[in-house]
């Protein structure tokens, strides 16, 4: 049986040549980064990305894109506050004509950590409680053995008074 070996890939030099920076160093070579997709320029060069390189942040359009999630902001602090949001959430992404994947994301994220921020405090309200009821019931562990000492003592001082 034959061997079959597939043939190299032919490569236009000047089309590889393109996706390649133009951009040369003072000594003449040339930058070896890939041009931006519709530039001649890599990202370092191109002087449409500089006032981005210069801030560290990419320009956006911040125009809205679709309506608020809530018309109003609401107070998160409950089990029963952080589910109706969710509810409001999933709406929304149903409902809405241009839903802002996004945004909802985020706020089911921030929802389930509300959440567990919410069942936390809970817990903790539950162990403070446990940790007063538990003083108490020192408190009184406490004072019954006090009481209990000075009636043995009471008590031996009776038997020993009446053995004379």
């Amino acid at each position: 049986m034959e061997e079959i070996t597939p043939e190299p890939p032919v490569y236009d030099v000047e089309e590889v040549a393109q996706n390649y920076c133009i951009w040369t160093r003072p000594g003449g070579q040339r930058c070896r980064a890939y041009a931006r997709h519709g530039s001649e320029l890599c990202y370092w060069h191109d002087p449409a990305t500089e006032a981005e390189r210069a801030t560290g942040f990419r320009q956006v359009d911040r125009t809205p894109k679709s309506q608020p999630v809530l018309p109003e902001a609401v107070t998160l602090d409950s089990a029963t506050a952080v589910h109706e949001l969710l509810q409001r959430v999933a709406n929304y992404v149903a409902t809405a004509e241009r839903p802002d994947i996004g945004r909802a994301q985020t706020l089911g994220t921030l929802g389930a950590h509300l959440l567990r921020a919410l069942s936390l405090r809970q817990l903790e309200a539950e162990l403070e409680s446990a940790r007063e009821q538990l003083a108490e019931l020192q408190w009184s562990y406490d004072l019954a053995q006090h009481q209990l000492k000075e009636a043995w003592a009471s008590r031996d001082a009776a038997l020993h008074s009446h053995s004379r």
